[in-house]
């Protein structure tokens, strides 16, 4: 344990937690812990289960496995504990059709915040060849250029309600009202919208629902 630990100070701070008689050297200002726990995230099989079902919603176990280089015995062994998490929240994971189960609202709220927690929504952007259409949103949204407002942040929650569309899985219903609603950011996610969802209906949903995240 310590050895990989070793390696990935070293990776990530060009930190020598050993010195050159094997004794452990420490000092808490040499890196930043907040950074390592990202890095200990992104590497998780949990958290890269999650981005391996929103990234390719026709795959199936079997395929994690083959990606991950672990047998299916050891993935549900250790996903355990996180599927048992994800019941609190009303939320099911179909490992046999790699499918999440539940509000899709609470599905995109979840991914949302593994997302951006465990990666500041790089784990989903750095894979992603083609974002001018979000990119254009985040300008017609005067969001761009604004100090005040991560669009990385946005660009994930875009992202995510895209490929979950795209996955046959749209918002239904709206997750709560919203007292005002602004005409220029209805129209600017209409348009971003209107090519991706199944119906009318569904449309109205997934714009209101993502003008309640944002």
């Amino acid at each position: 344990l310590l050895e990989n630990i070793a390696i990935d100070l070293d990776t990530l701070f060009d930190y020598k937690l050993f010195d050159e008689n094997g004794k452990i050297v420490w000092s808490k200002k040499a890196f930043d812990m907040n950074r390592y726990n990202q890095f200990l995230l992104q590497k998780s099989l949990p958290f890269n289960f999650i981005l391996f079902i929103l990234r390719n919603p026709d795959k199936t176990l079997e395929d994690f496995c083959n990606a991950s280089f672990t047998s299916a015995s050891t993935i549900r062994r250790t996903l355990q504990p996180f599927l048992t998490f994800l019941k609190k929240f009303e939320i099911k994971v179909n490992l046999s059709s790699m499918k999440l189960e539940g509000n899709e609202y609470e599905i995109r709220m979840l991914l949302h915040t593994i997302l951006w927690s465990c990666s500041l929504g790089q784990g989903i952007i750095s894979v992603q060849e083609e974002m001018k259409k979000e990119e254009e949103v985040l300008k017609k949204l005067g969001f761009a250029d604004c100090p005040y407002i991560n669009t990385n942040d946005i660009l994930t929650i875009l992202l995510i309600a895209k490929l979950r569309i795209q996955s046959n899985s749209p918002v239904l219903e709206s997750p709560a009202s919203i007292d005002f609603v602004p005409a220029k950011a209805t129209s600017v996610l209409i348009d971003y919208l209107s090519s991706l969802v199944p119906s009318t209906a569904c449309l109205n949903a997934e714009v209101r629902t993502l003008l309640f995240q944002i």
